[in-house]
């Protein structure tokens, strides 16, 4: 099993260089905004595509400079892979991003759906609906 943080990690790409090739993917399959916060090492990595708008959030180790390199580059594959296989009709942007589809209210569909799953798995029951999807 390989050791974790290992990927990238004789990188010698600035992380901002590795947050403009983001802007860069996320553009070339057709994401038509984007965005990125942080706070502290907490980040948002915001964007349309496909007519969903998807936040993903992560938290940047603390640690050294190499470190924070590395991580960056695995989230730039991670967001380019995802892209790559829808692009290549594999896969769709709701099942590559769901946890991070954000719901109308702002919410992100991963946050509401985990309590729903494990009360789901504790009752041996499906859950409700989303609140607008009985209606009509």
């Amino acid at each position: 099993m390989p050791t974790r943080g290992n990927f990238a990690r004789r990188t010698d790409v600035p992380e901002e260089t590795t947050r403009a090739n983001i802007e860069h993917v996320l553009k070339q399959y057709g994401a038509v905004g984007y965005g990125i916060t942080w706070e502290g090492n907490r980040w948002q990595i915001k964007f349309k595509i496909s007519n969903r708008f998807v936040q993903v959030d992560f938290v940047v180790p603390d640690g050294s400079k190499q470190a924070s390199r590395s991580f960056w580059r695995a989230i730039y594959n991670v967001i380019k892979f995802k892209l790559e296989a829808v692009a290549i009709g594999y896969s769709t942007i709701e099942r590559e991003f769901l946890p991070d589809v954000l719901l109308p209210d702002g919410s992100k569909l991963g946050t509401w759906i985990h309590p729903q799953l494990e009360q789901a798995y504790k009752l041996k029951k499906m859950p409700p609906m989303l609140p607008w999807g009985n209606q009509g």
